[in-house]
């Protein structure tokens, strides 16, 4: 089980509302073009990359946090939760 990370291509992907197949120009610069047309501020990509980041983030915990709890109410010692799933412990 492994937390997605999550990049600047996935938060250009959730901000534009155009086809998610361009390219990406000026990737360093302050604002970046998408598919050569549409301009997003380099600050707002940033911002969404966080907070979509913090949304997986909380998402793979409640799952890992879930997957713990059903197995304790199968009364499973630590040992075999580790057996099943060694990063659910961790």
């Amino acid at each position: 089980m492994t937390n997605k990370k999550i990049d600047i291509l996935d938060a250009i992907r959730e901000l534009s509302s155009e086809d998610t197949n361009g390219m990406v120009y000026n990737f360093d610069e302050d604002t970046i073009y998408w598919n050569g047309v549409t301009e997003i501020a380099r600050a707002t990509i940033d911002a969404k990359v966080s907070e979509m980041q913090s949304a997986e983030d909380t998402r793979f915990e409640t799952e890992k946090t879930n997957k713990v709890s059903a197995y304790r109410k199968l009364s499973m010692t630590d040992d075999e939760i580790n057996a099943i799933d060694a990063t659910l412990l961790a």
